[in-house]
């Protein structure tokens, strides 16, 4: 059982000004991982995790009331203007965060068995974000008659990334 905290702020303002229409946002995402992560990862004596896993951890979130947490600032600009009475141009730009399943998270964290270990967990994994562009155009010819040329971009980056790890063999005596 893990007990992740999840959440997020969000503002936005809209602004209008003869047919021109703006919308401005800014969203904070927020993920704490956990005690149960926090205390495997403190652990120096859990050999199933790496000592690199640890430490890109401490070094990739922030403390807040002794929690560990990451977080993401995503900003969203939306325009519309228009350019004839039956013509108009628009902008979107937006960051979206997407944080790792959980599975990708805590799978075999507190795992000390001999069994192999095909799928390790990494708390230290980032949020998945994607930048988002759109732009276009569109007018109308004649009523009902209209066209629209738009044109998008999206980039992904943190794509989750599995860790090797492994097993270290030992004796029984």
């Amino acid at each position: 059982r893990v007990h992740p905290w999840q959440g997020a702020l969000f503002l936005r303002d809209r602004l209008e000004y003869e047919g021109f229409a703006g919308n401005v946002g800014m969203r904070y995402d927020y993920w704490f991982p956990g005690r149960e992560a926090e205390q495997a990862l403190s652990d120096p004596t859990r050999e199933n995790i790496p000592v690199s896993v640890r430490e890109e951890f401490y070094n990739t979130t922030n403390s807040f009331f002794g929690r560990r947490f990451k977080s993401h600032l995503s900003p969203r600009v939306m325009v519309s203007h228009p350019i004839t009475d039956n013509s108009k141009f628009y902008f979107n730009y937006g960051e979206f965060v997407q944080f790792p399943s959980y599975r990708w998270v805590y799978a075999k964290l507190n795992s000390i068995s001999s069994e192999n270990f095909p799928f390790q967990g990494n708390p230290s994994l980032n949020p998945q974000v994607s930048v988002n562009y759109e732009v276009a155009g569109e007018t109308e010819f004649l009523p009902g008659t209209a066209a629209k040329v738009t044109v998008f971009q999206r980039d992904v980056y943190d794509y989750p990334n599995p860790v090797t790890v492994t097993p270290q063999s030992g004796t029984i005596t």
